[in-house]
């Protein structure tokens, strides 16, 4: 399924997702094999999982039990020829880096510079314990935060703007968005999501929230989907987009921009189960530099670290 939607009057609550209608059929070679990807910008993606290494404790995080050693030269070495051969292809679009913490890298400085001399679209995704410095700018800086103040369940310090107006002053052409998950210990409520908006709508962009990540569909009243009635009824719809096994959408709420997301793994793991192996919907370098077409690193291997 690929279906985009800004009027409100087609927008859907809880939408069935599924893929019997995308095309996977624009031709990419990479690493001397053939693979098929589909001709979306937003698809022609790379996610650069840089290191495992984490100094949060997000219990919700998926990452979390993920322990792959990372290996510089051949990360770096296969980063480069990947990004090279989808430039060279008309195919690279956007590039994610993230972890684990990617500030803990400490050649992370290094990718970023390899990545924006594509001139491609880059976030960078940080629970913004300590800054990362590059020579270039991303495009978007994505900060991990789930609560007003120290959060202790996740082990983060508490999210100062006066460090986000410091990263702003040294990366003045990157956009900042604050990435809230809503899980058990952190906003509990409508109203606590709208205070954490009003504490930091001046210095940041655009505020991101979602479900935690499940194996199937999540329940009908849970937090988020209170929060989207909410945005239907007082706020101004951008877009909604039905892809493969996400939701994503965008509001705008009194001038202040909001994303919702969830995505559903199980239904990832189904269809990835009965699709052509040569089907490629995500592209994820691993810190040895295994390459693979999913997030399940044995699925669809572009190349192997072994």
């Amino acid at each position: 399924m690929l279906k985009i939607i800004t009027d409100k009057s087609a927008y859907q609550f809880s939408p069935e997702l599924a893929t019997d209608t995308i095309s996977y059929d624009l031709p990419l070679t990479l690493f001397g094999k053939q693979w098929y990807i589909m001709d979306d910008y937003w698809m022609k993606h790379v996610h650069l999982k840089i290191t495992d290494r984490c100094n949060a404790a997000c219990p919700f995080c998926i990452e979390q039990n993920s322990h792959i050693k990372e290996n510089k030269g051949l990360f770096l070495a296969n980063v480069r020829r990947l990004l090279d051969e989808m430039d060279a292809q008309g195919h690279l679009a956007t590039v994610s880096i993230t972890g684990g913490e990617p500030a803990l890298c400490n050649y992370v400085g290094e990718v970023l510079d390899m990545v924006k001399s594509h001139n491609c679209f880059l976030n960078i995704n940080t629970n913004f314990s300590r800054f990362i410095v590059s020579s270039l700018q991303p495009s978007w800086l994505n900060i991990s935060c789930h609560t007003l103040g120290k959060d202790d369940y996740c082990r983060l310090a508490e999210l100062r703007e006066e460090r986000i107006a410091e990263y702003r002053r040294l990366n003045p052409d990157t956009m900042i968005r604050i990435q809230c998950v809503l899980h058990e210990k952190g906003l509990q409520s409508i109203d606590e999501m709208l205070a954490f908006m009003e504490h930091y709508k001046d210095c940041v962009d655009d505020f991101s929230f979602r479900r935690l990540i499940t194996l199937d569909k999540p329940a009908e009243d849970d937090l988020l989907q209170q929060f989207k009635h909410y945005l239907f009824y007082n706020a101004e719809l951008v877009e909604q987009v039905l892809k493969d096994y996400y939701v994503y959408e965008t509001w705008r709420l009194n001038g202040t921009l909001i994303t919702l997301s969830h995505s559903n793994m199980g239904l990832l793991c189904r269809m990835e189960e009965n699709e052509p192996d040569n089907l490629l919907r995500e592209i994820v370098v691993h810190p040895d530099g295994h390459i693979s077409g999913s997030w399940y690193r044995n699925r669809k291997v572009i190349c192997s670290a072994e």
